[in-house]
């Protein structure tokens, strides 16, 4: 099984009050409607599930999932 790890550090300024957007970035249904090619992320704790839409390739389509830890600091 192939893994690997990626980290995204940015910063920017955003017109509004910490918890609204702690509520956005908490939310998986807001997030996935949001994020482009994203149909659903499923939640079960830390663990995040992301269904992408479906792409098409040649005849057949495939549609990618994959889960994510998530710990919010």
């Amino acid at each position: 099984m192939a893994r690997f790890t990626a980290r995204n550090r940015s910063e920017a300024v955003v017109p509004t009050d910490r918890p609204t957007i702690w509520k956005v970035l908490t939310d998986p249904a807001l997030v996935a409607r949001l994020t482009p090619l994203l149909e659903d992320i499923t939640a079960e704790g830390e663990l995040w599930t992301w269904r992408l839409s479906r792409i098409p390739v040649l005849s057949p389509s495939i549609a990618p999932q994959f889960p994510a830890r998530l710990t919010f600091t």
